[in-house]
């Protein structure tokens, strides 16, 4: 049996979600690197 997982961070181009002004940290970067590091470690777990 396969299991699919599929990850959408939900931000970004237009909508970069929530953005701090004093850092200048924007959601989209958050959740992207997110989304890059839970796929590399459903990877690995395979």
């Amino acid at each position: 049996m396969s299991l699919y997982i599929w990850l959408d961070a939900g931000h970004g181009g237009h909508d970069p979600g929530a953005a701090n002004s004093d850092t200048g940290l924007q959601e989209k970067d958050v959740v992207l690197k997110l989304c890059k590091y839970l796929k590399e470690a459903f990877y690995l777990a395979n």
